[in-house]
């Protein structure tokens, strides 16, 4: 075991821990970002970053779900308790991580970056605290984030240029 994932899934502290189970269920994490991102949307200097994050999450969804069956990497719940169930399906690279770094990469430059950065750190640390997820899916789940997220600005910036490629000849 690394020691981030030792000492991170020693800690106990009530609250901490009642907020880490809430945030445990995917559908509570992606639920609350999402919210979030509704309630912001009139808020974001680039409107554009509002498409890009949902091909974003969607790519990222794609990516760890294809990356978890190809790594077959067991969580560390299976050998040690945690303080919720054990997921059956493998732990690399964190699909809550993945998602949270989606939306902290999407939130650069804007107001409300800080907010979407600390509850990422946040559900990142969570994923270890109940010992679902060693340090290296956590990591592993920050990269896909991220990647996908510049991806799907990558691929906006091209339809957008063979889009106004296509309106010149037309």
């Amino acid at each position: 075991m690394d020691i981030v994932t030792e000492f991170i899934s020693k800690i106990s502290i009530e609250p901490l821990t009642k907020l880490a189970v809430f945030l445990d269920h995917w559908y509570n994490s992606y639920i609350l970002f999402f919210l979030m991102t509704l309630a912001i949307i009139p808020f974001f200097n680039d409107k554009r970053k509002v498409i890009v994050l949902a091909v974003a999450l969607f790519l990222v969804t794609v990516v760890f779900l294809a990356t978890k069956n190809l790594t077959n990497v067991e969580r560390p719940c299976v050998q040690l308790p945690a303080k919720v169930e054990c997921p059956n399906e493998p732990a690399f690279p964190s699909g809550h991580t993945s998602g949270a770094f989606v939306f902290i990469a999407a939130s650069i430059g804007e107001a409300f970056f800080i907010v979407y950065f600390i509850l990422g750190i946040f559900v990142a640390f969570s994923r270890i605290y109940v010992g679902v997820h060693w340090f290296n899916d956590i990591a592993g789940g920050m990269v896909v984030g991220v990647v996908c997220y510049v991806v799907a600005d990558r691929l906006f910036d091209v339809s957008i240029r063979l889009y106004e490629r296509h309106l010149k000849k037309v």
